[in-house]
């Protein structure tokens, strides 16, 4: 649970907070001592812990689609539709849910067939989104449990993120 600290004003609180009415302006940036970033943001939809979401020029999340465009966030906590809470943005993330097979080979790959937030490995048959400014440092540690529902996820794993951005589909062909 990272702590948060800001400028120019103090900004307190955790990272893992939910509240139903804003705390802060929806948008606002803080980092903790360790240098992560994180925004603040209404939920659009509801998100779980590692979660991967896209946010709009309002800093409201959605979950990530077809026609997706915009920054990424890793929300850091069970979020409700409608809450306030914060997105990491920046830094390192070491619970953020993927697919088995995930690697430390770029480019970072979001399925746009569900509306989990994880990320995946392509196969010829996929239409995904491409995530620039998030990169796989750790593949999933494929023993510990699911919690998104589905035996095609294996865990968390780490990613270094760098203001990571959705700018349009990425399919490959065979």
């Amino acid at each position: 649970m990272a702590e948060l600290t800001g400028s120019p004003h103090l900004i307190g609180g955790n990272t893992t907070d939910s509240q139903t009415t804003a705390r802060h302006i929806v948008g606002t940036v803080a980092r903790d001592a360790s240098g992560n970033e994180y925004r603040y943001v209404q939920f659009g939809v509801a998100a779980i812990n590692g979660e991967v979401v896209v946010m709009d020029n309002t800093w409201t999340t959605s979950r990530l689609s077809s026609t997706s465009r915009g920054f990424v966030g890793i929300a850091l906590a069970t979020q409700a539709a409608n809450a306030f809470g914060w997105v990491q943005v920046y830094g390192v993330n070491s619970f953020v849910w993927a697919d088995t097979g995930v690697t430390t080979a770029d480019p970072v790959l979001a399925p746009v067939t569900t509306d989990l937030g994880h990320l995946a490995v392509q196969t010829s048959a996929d239409t995904s989104i491409g995530i620039w400014g998030l990169h796989v440092a750790t593949a999933p540690d494929s023993c510990a449990s699911t919690a998104l529902g589905t035996s095609a996820l294996s865990a968390p794993c780490t990613v270094l993120l760098t203001y990571p951005l959705i700018t349009g589909s990425f399919s490959i062909s065979s």
